[in-house]
Order: structure tokens, then C-alpha cells, then sequence
């Protein structure tokens, strides 16, 4: 007979590993496991540097970028004007930037940061829970492309004149696919007869 502790333990491991099975079975990331494209974005519920409580909602957009930063990061300084370039050229329908601040720095010295830089785009808190369920953020920027289903589609970590040029070019090539593919809606034209 196995003493009630063990029994106990053995219980409490296999819940905790019942638990990890549903959520992974579910689409959610293990904690700590690195997203790639093609894995189901983990949700995005964070509140918003003006007050309000963000929630991504993949299908508004045919591309959602999400970049995880701080204010003391120089790197993320070169990346996010050029994130801002994208949300001003695509924004509305077709692109939602969200920046994802993990910064101990108040709302209102981050809201002034990104205000120097021009930025426009969503802001919301980030938080250490928030972090882990996108892979655990080691290195900022940490930025991902979501497409409308709600799979990554890239992800960049740093932001190098290359990996910022890549991302330019991704976002745009993305976009510029997604406008070339004809709709569910369109009408199809009739087949034409062949004339004698």
C-alpha cells in the first residue's frame, strides 16, 4: 500500500501534468517553449497605457504584429519607427500593431517615450504571466507576426538593420499576397463560350 503523502504527491504531479496536457491540447503553449511559425498565437489581454483593457482579436486584422519592449532597450528605439511606419501605411484594416511594454517605468514615462518616437500604436502593460504564455521573452525586442487565424507567422528576436529590414519586408510582402488572393465574395465571372 503506498502511504497517503505519496499518494498525495502522485495525485497533486498528475493533475499538474493532466492540467499541462489539456492546455497544450488546447493550442496554448507550454510555458518556456519557444513559439515558431505555424504554432497558434497565445491570447493577448493586457491594459492598455490609456486605461482601457486590450484584447487581440486575430480575425480584425489580416496581420497583427506584437512586439514586446522597453523603454531602456536601444535596439527597440530603432525598431519601433519603423513598426510606426507600417501601422501608418497598412493601419485601419489591414495591420494592428500592438507594443507590449515590460518596463518597470510608469505608464506616463513610457507614454512620453513613445510619444518622442511618434509612436501612435496600441501600448499595453506587459506582465510576467503575459510573457511566459508568449514562450517566456529572454530578449527585447521579441516582436511576432500574427496572421488573421491566429497563427504565428514570424518571429524576430533583436532588432538588427537586417532583422528590422526582414521584418519591413515580411509585413509588406504579407500584406501585399493577402491583396492579391480574390476573396470568398467576389463574384466569379461566367466561363466564356468559345466564339465560332
Amino acid at each position: 500500500m503506498v502511504p497517503p503523502r505519496r499518494r498525495v504527491r502522485a495525485l497533486a504531479f498528475g493533475g499538474a501534468v493532466g492540467f499541462a496536457a489539456v492546455l497544450t491540447a488546447r493550442g496554448a503553449p507550454a510555458v518556456g517553449i519557444t513559439l515558431a511559425p505555424g504554432d497558434l498565437a497565445p491570447p493577448l489581454a493586457a491594459p492598455a497605457l490609456t486605461g482601457w483593457k486590450y484584447r487581440a482579436n486575430w480575425r480584425d486584422y489580416p496581420l497583427t504584429v506584437v512586439n514586446f519592449w522597453a523603454s531602456w532597450c536601444e535596439p527597440c528605439r530603432v525598431e519601433m519607427p519603423i513598426l510606426q511606419e507600417l501601422y501608418a501605411k497598412h493601419g485601419r484594416k489591414n495591420l494592428a500593431v500592438v507594443g507590449v511594454v515590460l518596463d518597470p517605468a510608469t505608464d506616463g514615462d513610457v507614454s512620453k517615450f513613445a510619444e518622442d518616437l511618434g509612436v501612435s500604436y496600441t501600448l499595453v502593460r506587459g506582465s510576467s504571466e503575459l510573457s511566459n504564455i508568449w514562450g517566456g521573452i529572454a530578449f527585447l525586442p521579441t516582436t511576432f507576426l500574427v496572421s488573421h487565424k491566429g497563427n504565428i507567422v514570424r518571429r524576430y528576436v533583436g532588432a538588427t538593420t537586417e532583422q528590422v529590414e526582414a521584418l519591413k519586408a515580411d509585413v509588406e510582402a504579407f500584406l501585399a499576397e493577402r491583396s492579391q488572393k480574390p476573396t470568398a465574395s467576389a463574384p466569379v465571372p461566367p466561363p466564356q463560350r468559345p466564339r465560332h
